[in-house]
């Protein structure tokens, strides 16, 4: 039996299938991935299944599945929660249970790097996988020096994570770069265990180029615009503004006049309440004022509105996302444009 030690997939179900063809592969060989099967890609739907449905094969946990699990959600995160979903808790639950490492008879496989001089039982989770944390750990422990010009080991070591070029690198006598850059228009790679050889296949584009632009629109509507913060919404507007994209900027410029509108709903919000609170005052003692407003979930601003001191800054330092302000508003019957 053949070990198939393959480089991040990200996606490129087609080069996969090809790279297997090269290598000659079999149904008694099994295939390690080195992780990052997802992301970038225009399939990795596709490429978790084939893992999902033989489990004789292994992947090891890359970072960009970590942070599908931890939900450190960046674009290319949003991208494939889109591209799998209904079946992206699915994948959450096989993704959380992948291995750090795998330790063959001929070699070692980690996603991203390993720490000098730490048993590979005790090695961190965080250098293994190559998240920011490790990469900061190896940093500040080690200075500049690269993690593959300390690790002294017998047993070679092969890795993904960093793009080494269009080739397997190969530093030192015994360890492997084997990420060539597949999702970017470069190379899938392979090396066969135990004998060693090497094979690739070419990519025929950038795929993370094309799955950039092609999704863009979908994962801005997809956003949870309504939950966040207002700050947030002013970065993530900010982030795409100036796309030369029509239909992108056709809908942030949506976004941002629903977002400007939404200034003009406190000062609507304050005149109503600072009415309810003039009518329960006429209706009622200053005591039992108090008490009648506390009757209300907004209570609070009842409460300032009687003793004249709510402002427009107490509602804007109160309501702090689009969802809360709507609520308000529907509570006191106010027509609030809510397009998402």
């Amino acid at each position: 039996m053949r070990d198939i030690i393959i480089g991040d997939i990200h996606g490129c179900y087609e080069e996969l299938i090809l790279l297997l063809k090269e290598v000659g592969y079999t149904k008694n060989d099994r295939i390690i991935s080195v992780g990052d099967i997802v992301d970038r890609g225009p399939d990795s739907l596709k490429v978790y299944e084939f893992f999902k449905e033989n489990p004789q094969h292994v992947v090891v946990m890359g970072n960009h599945e970590n942070k599908h699990v931890n939900q450190v959600l960046s674009y290319s995160q949003e991208i494939v929660k889109l591209q799998f979903g209904d079946r992206y808790s699915e994948f959450l639950k096989w993704a959380k249970d992948l291995p750090c490492y795998f330790e063959t008879d001929s070699a070692i496989i980690v996603h991203a790097s390993l720490e000098p001089d730490v048993a590979l039982e005790e090695q961190r989770k965080e250098v293994l996988i190559g998240s920011t944390s490790g990469e900061k750990y190896l940093t500040n422990k080690y200075g500049l020096e690269d993690w593959t010009n300390l690790y002294k080991t017998q047993k070679p070591i092969l890795f993904g994570h960093r793009v080494v070029g269009d080739i397997v690198q190969k530093y030192g006598d015994n360890i492997y770069g084997i990420e060539t850059g597949a999702c970017f228009g470069g190379y899938l790679s392979a090396i066969t265990l135990p004998d060693f050889k090497i094979f690739s296949i070419k990519s025929p584009k950038n795929y993370w180029k094309f799955e950039m632009e092609k999704w863009q629109v979908a994962v801005l509507r997809s956003k949870p615009w309504r939950k966040y913060e207002f700050e947030k919404i002013r970065r993530e507007i900010s982030k795409v503004k100036n796309s030369k994209q029509a239909e992108v900027s056709g809908f942030i410029s949506g976004v941002e006049n629903w977002f400007q509108s939404l200034e003009a709903i406190y000062t609507s919000i304050k005149e109503i309440l600072e009415y309810k609170a003039f009518q329960i005052l006429e209706k009622f003692e200053s005591d039992s004022a108090i008490q009648a407003a506390k009757e209300y979930e907004y209570f609070i601003f009842l409460i300032l509105a009687m003793k004249n001191r709510l402002t427009v800054k107490n509602l804007e330092d109160s309501l702090r996302t689009p969802e809360k302000v709507f609520r308000l508003a529907r509570q006191l019957d106010l027509n609030a444009e809510d397009p998402f």
